[in-house]
């Protein structure tokens, strides 16, 4: 009789831990594709409308973005566009805080 309480035991306690690991493998995979998914695109190519000539971002190895436009007007919005890609989780922030303060 004890031997099949400690069998049962040690089936319920296999089965909780393997449902634990899976558990959080699925956890783990979930976090790690919503982070990917919220941080900048740093290679490829955007068309922008307002963009009238073709303009180059390239990052260093610290993350640094680099602007090459043949014109002002798209090399500030070529700016613009990075800061607002780079700093979007503040202005985010910044709006939400101004919301609850509003209330």
């Amino acid at each position: 009789m004890k031997s099949f309480r400690k069998l049962k035991l040690y089936q319920g306690l296999k089965t909780t831990v393997i449902l634990l690991v899976v558990l959080s493998i699925l956890l783990w995979g979930f976090l790690s594709y919503t982070v990917q998914r919220s941080l900048p695109l740093e290679n490829g190519a955007i068309a922008l409308p307002s963009i009238k000539s073709e303009v180059t971002i390239k990052r260093d190895q610290w993350g640094i973005p680099h602007i090459y436009a043949t014109n002002s007007h798209d090399l500030f919005m070529a700016q613009g566009y990075i800061h607002a890609q780079d700093r979007f989780w503040q202005m985010d922030a910044e709006m939400k805080a101004d919301l609850q303060a509003q209330t």
